[in-house]
């Protein structure tokens, strides 16, 4: 009965914090737990919460981006960018002892004011085009996101060079971040003959590159700006083509999803 207090109390606490609490020896807290059942889950990182106007607004942008998909794919011509924290110590999510079936519990965020070092990335279906890693403490401004647009252009026809007809009809997503809907960052796209993609919060980044990135960094732990890049090289350089073609490739199947939750977000 006091295990399950405790637990109610707060189900992410680990099996030597529960034997401080009840003075029982490890093995047996452990018995215990297993005899009620409880499993050991961790956590996830959840977006912002969803307003009512926040989930029409995504149900109707996936209602007109998998329709648009639908009468012609235009997935190869996605070129998707954003930033992301990239921290020195990486600890590990902490887990949580649930009944078979619950969810854990979602958890905050760790070390939001550790060192850390702002990744600029861009990436499309075939690889890694540009990124960035600044300097501790360094943000990102319009301009100089607009100036990382004019580099990443020059990345793109290095890297990708156009044989077709006409001009390259590059598709730009971005969230809607303050210097990429700034007035510099709009111009700049326009000269670049680049067109904006509409999204409902679902930015491949997030769900597919960035979550494994701070996979592969968790538990580890970095004294040198140098020492992260490396690490960050590493990731990349260990990812072949069908990686990045999977994650611009799942947007249409995360627009469906959303649309079957009304807008809302979903497992």
């Amino acid at each position: 009965a006091d295990l399950e207090a405790l637990l109610e109390e707060d189900p992410g606490q680990t099996v030597r914090e529960l034997t401080e609490q009840l003075g029982l020896g490890l093995a047996t807290v452990d018995r215990h737990l297993h005899k009620l059942g409880k499993v050991n889950k961790t956590g996830k990182w959840v977006p912002h919460k969803l307003t009512e106007v926040n989930k029409n607004q995504r149900l109707t942008t996936c209602i007109s981006l998998a329709a648009k998909q639908k009468k012609k794919s235009f997935l190869h011509r996605i070129v998707t960018g954003d930033e992301s924290w990239v921290y020195y110590e990486n600890p590990a999510p902490k887990r949580q002892w649930l009944d078979p079936g619950m969810p854990a519990q979602s958890t905050p965020k760790p070390n939001i004011h550790g060192k850390k070092a702002l990744l600029c990335i861009w990436w499309d279906q075939k690889g890694i085009l540009y990124y960035e890693l600044l300097q501790p403490g360094e943000t990102v401004t319009a301009e100089r996101y607009a100036a990382q647009l004019n580099r990443l252009s020059e990345e793109i026809d290095r890297k990708r060079p156009f044989t077709g007809k006409g001009k390259r009809n590059t598709i730009l997503l971005h969230d809607n971040a303050k210097p990429h809907v700034a007035k510099a960052t709009r111009q700049t796209i326009e000269e670049l003959g680049w067109e904006v993609l509409a999204h409902p919060d679902l930015a491949p980044s997030d769900y597919h590159l960035f979550l494994g990135l701070k996979t592969f960094l968790r538990e580890k732990h970095f004294k040198t700006l140098e020492n992260l890049q490396n690490s960050i090289d590493e990731y990349f350089g260990s990812k072949n083509e069908d990686f990045f073609w999977k994650g611009i490739h799942d947007l249409p199947n995360r627009w469906e999803k959303v649309i079957a939750a009304d807008g809302d977000y979903f497992d």
